[in-house]
């Protein structure tokens, strides 16, 4: 009987993982979509939350947040939570998301940042 119900659980530990796994991916292609016209400190927030998805078990759910991470601060750490980890240490408290484009008040001149491909500190 219990060798009959292993299958069955783990095609049902599966079958979330990969929901799990889907719903968060579908979460940082919307993070990465619309950031641009996110509030900062949204941004921040969200951003400190993907830093927790790189402890995850689940290897799609610590690509995913990799990938979001890698969108919010312009900086290719991999996967690795420990350099994500010293990343924040160095640069969280100073960190702020900087648009690539930023619109000038009269909303037709884009001004664009003196670095488009690094977050400047604030």
């Amino acid at each position: 009987m219990i060798l009959l119900l292993f299958p069955l659980v783990a095609l049902l530990v599966l079958a979330v993982e990969l929901g799990r796994a889907f719903w968060y991916a579908r979460d940082v292609a919307h993070f990465a979509m619309t950031i641009d016209v996110t509030p900062v400190d949204v941004v921040q927030r969200d951003a400190e939350r993907f830093a927790a998805g790189l402890d995850d078990i689940n290897p799609l759910i610590r690509n995913a947040a990799a990938t979001a991470l890698k969108v919010a601060t312009r900086e290719n750490l991999g996967t690795d939570p420990t350099a994500w980890r010293e990343w924040w240490r160095t640069h969280g408290a100073t960190w702020r998301y900087i648009p690539v484009a930023v619109t000038n008040l009269d909303w037709e001149t884009p001004v664009v940042s003196p670095h488009p491909y690094r977050a400047i500190p604030k």
